[in-house]
């Protein structure tokens, strides 16, 4: 995977960037694979997005977020200079989604448990 094409070493981490899953005002989150093949999250901060990567690595570091329930966070990074730097932010990856779209899920199937139910 190192000398592959679209590597990237990040984290003292070799990993490629597989999928773009979603995009907003914050930054990109991306599936990606580490040269181990274990499949992660990668969320890449603009700069002018510095301070949501700050704040998020910030409540990651919060003690007992190490839970089941919560995504497993990996690290942190940075690239680029000047304009062009960018904020890396790698947690365990999640098939369903951002927490949002999950937590959405969730409620649509019990409403419609407590629709069939009456």
């Amino acid at each position: 995977m190192r000398n592959g094409e679209g590597c990237l070493k990040l984290f003292s981490f070799w990993f490629q960037f597989m999928e773009l899953r979603a995009q907003g005002r914050f930054g990109r989150v991306w599936k990606a694979k580490l040269e181990s093949d274990e499949i992660v999250a990668v969320k890449v901060f603009p700069l002018q997005e510095r301070q949501s990567w700050f704040a998020e690595h910030e409540v990651y570091r919060l003690p007992r977020m190490s839970h089941e329930n919560i995504l497993r966070f990996i690290g942190i990074d940075r690239k680029g200079d000047g304009l062009e730097r960018e904020f890396y932010l790698m947690t365990e990856f999640h098939s369903k989604g951002t927490s949002s779209g999950a937590s959405a899920t969730v409620r649509t199937t019990y409403i419609l448990c407590i629709s069939g139910s009456t």
